[in-house]
């Protein structure tokens, strides 16, 4: 599940209705990892692919590839007045 805050979606709602794109959503991605881990990125998107996932919260619909929700954590709340904040689990290394 994904959560977007009031805060957060009055914001997306104001940047759909300025680029005339009401009925479109967020799409959500992560752009690959390295040595300082994933990088995340979004995007407006008018509509889901095929394997996407979909939620909505707060009127505000996001768009996930399927096959990375994993890597996606939801927004603690009250983190950020405005803007996406991410959290993902440290990974335990073998030793």
């Amino acid at each position: 599940m994904i959560n977007v805050t009031q805060v957060a979606a009055s914001k997306i709602s104001e940047l759909l209705a300025e680029k005339q794109k009401v009925q479109s959503g967020l799409r959500v991605f992560v752009q690959g990892g390295g040595c300082s881990g994933f990088q995340y990125g979004m995007m407006i998107e008018e509509n889901p692919g095929e394997s996407d996932l979909v939620f909505e919260s707060n009127g505000v619909k996001v768009y996930v590839r399927s096959h990375r929700p994993q890597v996606l954590i939801a927004q603690a709340p009250g983190r950020m007045q405005a803007g996406w904040s991410g959290e993902r689990p440290r990974l335990g290394h073998p030793r």
